[in-house]
């Protein structure tokens, strides 16, 4: 990406609008399609796993790359074409870290979910003994009655980071244009993630700041709003929108419901088959929530050091 040099990242030192050599960020933006289809794939089946939240997040980590590359590679002055763009990075990764604790919040909640059927599924079991019925039941519906606190807009009203719209930029300067092309993308992808471990918002794609920094960005721009629009068909095939809609939570959700048919007909050689299940898919959750947990703090520890070495160059070049 050429850009105009000669200026540090520092605050007093402004520049007007100059032109940018746009091969860079359509290559940029290229590289991430192939990210990007993959994500669309693996909603072929409509459905979201955890395993598909960590792509997401990995996605999010090369976008961020790429925008601090943006910094660190090439000296430009703090205020350029009007726009303080240190304060554009700073604003976007802080939103990043806001992102990351909230999916931890999500992750929590859902660690605390699967001790619960973990226990429950020992309970169910009772020492390698069925159960009573009644106590299968109640511990059923005390299943039920948890999963309900893990995803929904009841649950996590108070924690909606995308309530506000991003705001647009009027200017036409191709380095301004691709910031904001970056900081949309990096805010799409953590919609879908929000929406996949809190609760559906609502998802709109500005497809204009694209065509802003070049129409040949229009394969990035298609590509990212079919992985949008699968997303969204999928959250429309979910009947209730206050359970949760991992692929990983509907398999013990289906398997609590199983074993309390079973249970009301009392068929004791297939409840036990169905409490194995339960406490396997207990694991399976287990073994996505790490896998996804590891990747948010990794994208947590690099926006860190990001906006650490961002500040660096400010105070070295102020």
């Amino acid at each position: 990406m050429v850009f105009h040099t000669g200026f540090p990242l520092c605050r007093g030192k402004s520049s007007s609008s100059s032109s940018m050599n746009i091969n860079e960020p359509i290559k940029l933006f290229s590289s991430l399609i192939s990210d990007i289809e993959r994500l669309k794939t693996s909603l072929a089946g409509d459905s979201i796993t955890l395993k598909w939240c960590s792509e997401a997040i990995n996605l999010l980590r090369k976008m961020h790359s790429h925008f601090l590359l943006f910094f660190e590679k090439y000296h430009l002055p703090v205020l350029w074409d009007g726009t303080d763009i240190l304060e554009e990075y700073m604003k976007a990764t802080l939103d990043l870290l806001d992102l990351c604790n909230s999916l931890k919040s999500a992750i929590s909640g859902m660690q605390r979910y699967r001790l619960i059927v973990e226990f429950a599924a020992g309970k169910l079991r009772n020492g390698g003994n069925i159960s009573d019925a009644t106590t299968k039941i109640t511990e059923i519906e005390r299943l039920v009655s948890e999963s309900k606190k893990i995803y929904g807009v009841e649950k996590w009203k108070d924690m909606n980071l995308f309530k506000t719209e991003m705001p647009k930029t009027r200017s036409k300067d191709s380095t301004i244009c691709f910031i904001y092309a970056i900081k949309s993308s990096m805010r799409l992808v953590g919609m879908l993630l929000f929406s996949a471990l809190l609760y559906p918002i609502s998802i709109t794609m500005d497809k204009e700041v694209y065509r802003r920094v070049s129409p040949q960005l229009k394969s990035f721009s298609v590509s990212i709003g079919k992985l949008v629009g699968c997303f969204l068909k999928v959250l429309e095939g979910v009947k209730d929108k206050s359970m949760p809609i991992l692929v990983e939570n509907k398999v013990i959700e289906k398997a609590v419901l199983d074993i309390k048919a079973h249970v009301l007909k009392e068929k004791a050689v297939d409840q036990e088959k169905l409490i194995n299940l339960l406490k396997q898919s207990s694991l399976v959750l287990k073994e996505g929530m790490e896998m996804f947990e590891s990747v948010v703090d990794e994208l947590f520890e690099e926006v860190v050091n990001g906006r650490n070495k961002v500040l660096a160059m400010v105070d070295v070049n102020y």
